[in-house]
């Protein structure tokens, strides 16, 4: 996403239009982390414009339960992380 400028407004707008109605009133937005990175890698300049300009709250993670390898066992795991 870093090197198109226009690929966050693409993104993020193709996802709150399928979101359509199911979309709540306060927006959220979740990075994409390729496996919890937190670094400058994280938005482009062009997403953290576009996420400020549509009033988004950024949420990053309490928990990595590595939901990106397969569906199976992800939310069990992040419980148990954000429980211990």
């Amino acid at each position: 996403m870093l090197d198109d400028p226009g690929a966050p407004e693409a993104e993020i707008g193709r996802t709150q239009i399928e979101l359509g109605a199911l979309a709540h009133s306060r927006r959220f937005f979740r990075p994409f982390g390729e496996g919890g990175r937190l670094d400058r890698r994280l938005l482009s300049p062009a997403a953290v414009e576009l996420l400020v300009h549509g009033g988004f709250t950024c949420v990053l993670w309490t928990a990595i339960p590595r939901d990106w390898e397969g569906a199976d066992g992800w939310l069990e795991r992040a419980f148990a992380q954000i429980c211990a």
